[in-house]
């Protein structure tokens, strides 16, 4: 998506968007938003920046301990939106952080003063998934939405160029397709009375109206996969 982004909006002719090798930092943007999760025991396998520094990697996508503006970013998005406390200060956390070097690598490190602050950071985290990304509630809406979308999926045809058009979820092998994926989607099969798509329409109309999923009851599975991993 992010070369998509550059090369439809042109970004490439603005020579003060990057610095240097242009096709270097757009493969160290990426490779950020990806975070560390190449094999390194073969050597190092980035090419946006040497292995000295290793600790820019961390910044967006922190596979070390977790702590990255990613998180820091949808906290004050969500808690602000939700109305929920957001007791953890980005502001102070990004003043008394510094790189140090630690067992021979640079690492991102933090004043020790500041760790109720980090402790604040991941109590946040939880708090936001127990009473919001995991809340009963908001999960059986995302099943029914996503029972709708699976309804309509060859129903609604998602244009791209060159006259081809994709499927909802076939939309994700075309970057000009998938762009336009939003929520707009909802409303077209709200509007829509096409017969084909009734199933899905009359389960987003429970969905407005509160209509939603009852759990009659719900069991502990055994976890298959790990008992078969053991007998091998």
């Amino acid at each position: 998506m992010f070369q998509h982004l550059v090369k439809e909006n042109e970004l490439d002719k603005d020579n003060s968007l990057y610095f240097g090798d242009r096709t270097r930092n757009k493969k160290f943007i990426t490779e950020l938003i990806e975070g560390l999760t190449k094999d390194e025991t073969r050597g190092w396998p980035y090419e946006g920046r040497v292995q000295e520094k290793r600790f820019l990697y961390e910044i967006v996508a922190n596979k070390r301990n977790g702590i990255d503006v990613d998180k820091w970013d949808y906290f004050a998005r969500d808690c602000h939106m939700l109305g929920i406390k957001n007791s953890f200060d980005h502001i102070r956390c990004m003043k008394f952080a510094r790189v140090v070097k630690v067992n021979g690598e640079e690492q991102i490190c933090f004043r020790d003063k500041e760790v109720e602050n980090l402790y604040e950071m991941f109590h946040t985290r939880i708090r936001l998934y127990r009473q919001a990304y995991e809340h009963c509630v908001g999960n059986t809406i995302e099943l029914m939405i996503s029972e709708a979308l699976r309804i309509a999926d060859k129903q609604i045809r998602i244009p791209a160029k060159n006259n081809k058009t994709f499927s909802i979820s076939g939309a994700l092998d075309d970057m000009d397709a998938y762009e336009k994926l939003t929520d707009s989607i909802v409303d077209r099969i709200m509007w829509s009375n096409a017969k084909s798509l009734k199933d899905a329409k009359d389960i987003l109309i429970n969905v407005q109206r509160r209509e939603l999923y009852v759990c009659l009851g719900h069991a502990l599975l055994p976890n298959i996969m790990v008992r078969i991993s053991k007998e091998k």
